[in-house]
Formats: C-alpha cells, sequence, structure tokens
C-alpha cells in the first residue's frame, strides 16, 4: 500500500509528457490516500457502508468494499507542516523511473518539484520552523508592548537600580507589567526640584 499525489502539471523530464497518473509514496502512513494540490495534509476517516447500499451499489460480490472515505479528518494537525516529501511514478511514454519531492508548505500539498530520472529514492526532508533569537525577542517585545499598554498599573513599587545598597536612582515600577512609570535619578535632584517648585 502508499499513498498518492497528484499534480496536474508535473511533466517527465526525460521526454516532456504530461503525467496523466499520481505519484507514490512510501514515506507516510501508507493508507492509500490522494491528496490534489491545495489540499490539507491529513488522512480521512473511514466508515462502514450500509450492507443494503453495499448490495445496491456493488451487487453480491464477495469482493465488493465494505468501506468508504468521509470528509472528516482523523486529526485537526496536519501530518507534516513544512518539508518535501519522496515520491516516485513510471512515466508511460518513455518508461523512465522518475523521483521527485511532493512539497507540503502550511500543512497542505503545493504541488510535484525538483523531478529527476532515478531509481533510488530522495531523503525526506522536514523544514524546522524559522525561529531564531532575533525574531524570538522581536516577538516578545512586541508582546510586552502590548500587555504594558492594556495594563492599570494599580500595583506599583519603588526599587533601587543599585541592588546593593538602598539608595538612589530608583524606579517606579508597575508590579504585574513591570513597565517603568517613574525615575528619581538621586536625592540632591529631588531637593533642588522642590526647591524650584516653592
Amino acid at each position: 500500500m502508499y499513498d498518492l499525489f497528484y499534480d496536474e502539471d508535473s511533466t517527465c523530464p526525460e521526454c516532456d509528457s504530461k503525467l496523466q497518473r499520481e505519484w507514490q509514496t512510501r514515506r507516510l502512513e501508507s493508507l492509500f490516500e490522494r491528496w490534489k494540490r491545495g489540499d490539507f495534509l491529513q488522512y480521512r476517516e473511514w466508515e462502514p457502508i450500509p450492507e443494503r447500499e453495499r448490495r445496491k451499489k456493488y451487487g453480491a460480490s464477495g469482493l465488493a468494499p465494505a468501506f468508504r472515505l468521509t470528509g472528516k479528518f482523523r486529526r485537526k494537525t496536519p501530518l507534516l507542516q513544512a518539508g518535501k516529501v519522496p515520491v516516485s511514478i513510471l512515466c508511460d511514454r518513455c518508461k523512465s523511473w522518475l523521483v521527485a519531492y511532493a512539497k507540503i508548505t502550511g500543512g497542505k500539498f503545493i504541488g510535484i518539484v525538483e523531478a529527476e530520472v532515478g531509481e533510488k529514492d530522495k531523503e525526506f526532508i522536514r523544514f524546522g520552523p524559522k525561529t531564531t533569537a532575533k525574531t524570538l525577542r522581536d516577538d516578545f517585545a512586541r508582546r510586552l508592548e502590548h500587555f504594558q499598554e492594556s495594563c492599570k498599573h494599580e500595583t506599583t513599587k519603588w526599587i533601587s537600580l543599585d541592588s546593593w545598597t538602598n539608595s538612589y536612582p530608583k524606579e517606579k515600577v508597575c508590579v504585574r507589567c513591570e513597565k517603568i512609570l517613574e525615575t528619581i535619578l538621586s536625592e540632591d535632584k529631588r531637593k533642588r526640584g522642590r526647591r524650584r517648585k516653592s
């Protein structure tokens, strides 16, 4: 058993003929599922065919199917979020054995890529998320800014910037979101500010 991928635009690299059949792979669970371009990469559930309906459609044949595919998926998450699944096919025109990749992006089958003549299967490729330290920092800063803007700053406390001595400079910080609300540089500057006001 194997799974099938169909791309109507795929052609043979040897004779340039259009390939009418599906590309096959055994690198997934091999439940004879068919995917076309744009399909969500997940297996569909099977259901038993009622006996009355089965006899009406297939007659009394003992080889009639007992199950059929439903429209419901087994899981809400795709089998592969991003990557390349190795596939193969025999060209009907030139009889060349072709190997390629079924490209998966965002959990959907995009198409057949990198087709070439060969007998050895290609390697299964998974793409991880493109997360770097910079993207994590930027994402954290964006979320923190949004959180601080929505905070009402109801509970605050004064924190000394010099951790060894409890002296100035000090900052008034929101306990919930840690946003700096006010900064006092030194006690001398505080006294000068009071004198100017009076």
